[in-house]
């Protein structure tokens, strides 16, 4: 397996050229694992337990055990995770923010955000705005009332395009997004613990097929990757019919290992309840058969794990960092993320909460002061 590991906050904080980053207080990184490892229960009572249990979920259709092959190779990556290498850095020390001296950093862009509308911060620069939207799912669902959100600051990171709306309303503007080379979607599966938690609202899996992704897709070549559960029935859908019906096939399963700050992984990778890695569906497409050959060639014959401490929930790492290499990184190759909850440089994002993770209250930022140097916590 190759692996990579990653400081995902850090990946964040890049995107705002020093000018602002995420408060690390308000992360929701576990700092030990949610359940204790198996060695320190009793064994022989835990493994019955265990045995029933997974007898149990299978007969439901609610659980497969990973394969053996794919539990060693992820506790040898974890194995790995040495402290030098480890991406729990999150809470040391950063450089000075950079003061920005400037009208627009002072006065917020105004900008209006009705749904389906396509906006965008087109510079090179870090854009501050006073955003005022039609719904409030814009910055997630969390019990807010309408008078809550009238009125929201949030960071525009360079060159990136946003649209706030239902996935499944794509095509009435899909013209104006554009043809994609990469395009990655984290879909909102139905989700017992989501639903109980109130985080976001779900759907069910079949509504994906009204997705448009092909008029999306660059008929010359286009990757896809799909995020989904480790519900066996999410995974079947995904390659039995969602691929085939947008014409893409699969390349490979890459991972996302999850750590604490401590390097522990978040749960015990033999649990039945919560296993510590989330599975990203990896497909491609291309008319062109040697083209396709090519594509594949650089999404590399052996599966992709990213390891890194998960920020928030639904926070994923960011996805420029899994295909590295396997397209243009720089800014001439257009991606796309579905149901997204950030935005980022060189992106179009669309989703009902494409907001969620970009509000001032989430940042430090650089607070222009007689000395040009404080940065202080926004508190909009």
């Amino acid at each position: 397996m190759r692996r990579l590991f990653m400081d995902h906050a850090a990946l964040v904080d890049a995107y705002y050229l020093g000018h602002a980053r995420v408060q690390r207080r308000l992360l929701q990184i576990p700092s030990r694992a949610h359940v204790a490892s198996s060695a320190a229960l009793n064994a022989r009572k835990h493994a019955g337990r265990k045995r029933k249990r997974q007898a149990e979920l299978a007969a439901a259709g609610k659980f497969v055990a990973p394969p053996a092959n794919l539990l060693r190779a992820l506790t040898l990556v974890h194995a790995d995770l040495s402290t030098d290498a480890a991406p729990c850095s999150t809470f040391e020390a950063h450089a000075p923010l950079t003061c920005v001296a400037s009208d627009d950093w002072r006065k917020p862009r105004a900008l209006r955000v009705s749904p389906d509308a396509l906006l965008a911060n087109a510079s090179d620069t870090v854009q501050l705005a006073a955003v005022r939207c039609e719904t409030q799912l814009a910055f997630g669902d969390d019990g807010a009332t309408p008078s809550d959100r009238d009125e929201q600051r949030v960071l525009l990171p360079p060159r990136c395009r946003f649209a706030l709306g239902d996935v499944r309303r794509l095509q009435r503007y899909a013209s104006a997004l554009g043809r994609f080379q990469l395009i990655v979607m984290d879909p909102p599966w139905e989700n017992k613990s989501v639903e109980r938690g109130k985080q976001y609202t779900t759907f069910h899996h079949s509504e994906l097929l009204k997705v448009d992704v092909p008029a999306l897709a660059d008929p010359d070549e286009c990757v896809l990757g799909v995020w989904v559960t480790n519900r066996p029935q999410y995974t079947a859908f995904v390659l039995d019919t969602l691929l085939p019906r947008w014409g893409f096939q699969l390349h490979d399963t890459w991972y996302w290992l999850k750590v604490c700050a401590n390097g522990d992984l978040v749960t015990p990778l033999a649990s039945t309840h919560r296993l510590p890695f989330e599975k990203l569906l990896v497909a491609y497409r291309s008319a062109d058969p040697a083209q396709a050959s090519r594509l594949r060639a650089r999404l590399g014959a052996d599966p992709q794990v990213v390891v890194s401490v998960p920020l928030r929930h639904s926070w994923k790492p960011p996805p420029e960092r899994f295909f590295r290499g396997a397209i243009d990184a720089g800014r001439s190759a257009r991606k796309l993320e579905l149901f997204a909850r950030e935005l980022r440089p060189d992106w179009t994002s669309v989703g009902n909460e494409v907001l969620k993770f970009q509000t001032t209250s989430l940042f430090d930022m650089c607070d222009d002061d007689a000395t040009g140097s404080r940065a202080a916590s926004s508190e909009d």
